[in-house]
């Protein structure tokens, strides 16, 4: 490895004609693992750590490398729980805010089963100097860091979501993605009833808890016509791993971005179409169901709009949604909630103020977490 994870270093003793071995401390709440900056050290020997995943040119690269913890399948195989399940979220530079308020969401619950995916190289160094269990998934575009948040240009950037699930997926690992701007309340793989066939995913449909006047597009009806792709868990299964390809292929070859592409694999096909092709299909209230000939059959159970809920969640007949609740201690409003979306509000400025006015927003400037 480096010196910088070593969990004991070396230094001259108290009476100066020693050298003593101590352990080395860990900052208790900051983002960031080392209290020493281990970023020289890490650095000093990045230029050895061939980036694309092409193999090293040279015995010494080799060596480094496959002592480098920053590596997807090093940090799988770290992190994954027992029975190699992890939570995966990705960033851009642009985005790095974001994704230390995450990092503080999951020290606040006590959550260490999580890898993060770096889409650019100046993302993945804002990682690695911290000790975060973070690797590098390099895209095609340029500039990616520059890339602003809700543009044409970051929508196909962030396509790359699925690809990295599904590359996880084939190495064995189930996966529940999470994107940064989602808080949790608990830990989503707590409590959930894994199933090879089974996979779980948000609804993004406007939603109104109680009241009876409806402000807005509000419709309570069947779940299966709008879902969103940044809260699901998908089981590391031939079927899933299916249905993922299927996804990526069709967010290819659109325009928009990836969320639309999952509900039309999954929930928005054509029943015409089998058993010549994989079909994905509305199947009651809030099921769907995707067949694939090869395969077979996946079921696609669409979370309740109250426990993960999205920015257009109503309380009560008013306008008031969930984020005009102030949080104290991560208490959700409603027990059964374990996540709130923070979408349905355009600009990063407003999403990250909407979520500073809420009392969700744990970041310091200084990478400390507020506890």
């Amino acid at each position: 490895g480096i010196p910088a994870e070593a969990p004991w270093y070396t230094s001259t003793c108290m009476d100066s004609r020693n050298v003593c071995v101590r352990p080395r401390h860990y900052r208790k709440v900051g983002i960031s693992r080392y209290d020493d900056s281990p970023s020289s050290t890490i650095w000093s020997l990045l230029k050895f750590i061939p980036h694309s995943g092409q193999g090293a040119s040279n015995a010494y690269k080799r060596a480094v490398e496959k002592g480098w913890p920053y590596r997807m399948d090093e940090l799988l195989r770290r992190r994954a729980t027992p029975s190699k399940a992890v939570l995966v979220t990705a960033f851009n530079f642009g985005f790095r805010e974001y994704m230390a308020n995450f990092v503080c969401n999951l020290a606040k619950l006590s959550i260490g089963h999580y890898v993060m995916a770096a889409l650019d190289s100046q993302a993945y160094e804002w990682g690695v100097v911290r000790g975060l269990p973070v690797f590098f998934f390099p895209t095609r575009h340029r500039l990616v860091a520059a890339m602003t948040y809700g543009t044409d240009e970051y929508k196909q950037v962030v396509k790359m979501k699925s690809v990295i699930v599904t590359k996880i997926l084939e190495h064995g690992y189930s996966v529940f993605f999470v994107d940064p701007d989602v808080v949790l309340f608990r830990d989503p793989l707590a409590n959930l009833k894994a199933s090879p066939n089974v996979m779980y995913i948000q609804s993004d449909k406007r939603w109104r808890q109680g009241g009876q006047q409806p402000y807005g597009t509000v419709d309570n009806s069947s779940l299966t016509t709008n879902i969103n792709s940044g809260y699901y868990f998908v089981p590391s299964s031939p079927v899933a791993i299916a249905a993922l390809k299927h996804i990526v292929r069709h967010a290819a070859n659109s325009t928009g971005s990836e969320q639309p592409s999952f509900h039309m694999v999954l929930c928005g096909g054509d029943f015409s179409q089998w058993p010549t092709q994989a079909v994905g299909l509305g199947w009651g209230y809030d099921k769907c169901l995707y067949m694939d000939p090869r395969h077979g059959n996946l079921t696609v159970q669409i979370i309740h709009p109250m426990k993960a809920a999205v920015g257009g969640t109503y309380i009560g007949g008013g306008k008031d949604t969930l984020w005009d609740f102030r949080y104290v201690n991560l208490e959700p409003p409603f027990a059964e909630m374990e996540a709130l979306h923070n979408n349905y509000v355009r600009g990063l400025d407003k999403k990250m103020r909407r979520q500073m006015d809420a009392g969700l927003w744990f970041a310091k400037k200084d990478d400390a977490c507020r506890f």
